[in-house]
């Protein structure tokens, strides 16, 4: 049997991590949910994901700290971030390195 793929959701918002986690694990995606960029430092160093969904309304420090993280830690990972301005900072310190999508926010 082949390896399923691994998604960590990160957002302070419970109800859109459970949302997003709900609708992956319909189509059998692994999902790990965590509320913090701490929380998600200590996710990427310890466990394999395919790819990260981030919401962007953790403070500016601590998504800049996760984002150099992800970089040292997942090079080859698909970098998903939620409600993401234009202007945004962590927009600018992704540069053209990684594959990065910008989604809107589920809101029920």
């Amino acid at each position: 049997m082949g390896r399923k793929n691994h998604i960590l959701i990160v957002d302070r918002e419970v109800g859109v991590c459970l949302s997003i986690e709900a609708k992956l694990a319909e189509t059998g995606v692994t999902v790990t949910t965590v509320h913090s960029a701490v929380q998600a430092i200590e996710q990427i160093r310890t466990a394999c994901y395919d790819a990260v969904i981030l919401g962007c309304t953790l403070s500016c420090a601590d998504d800049l700290a996760m984002l150099a993280e992800i970089r040292r830690c997942g090079a080859q990972l698909l970098v998903i971030l939620m409600d993401a301005p234009q202007g945004c900072e962590m927009l600018k310190h992704v540069g053209n390195s990684w594959t990065i999508v910008r989604i809107v926010k589920p809101r029920n």
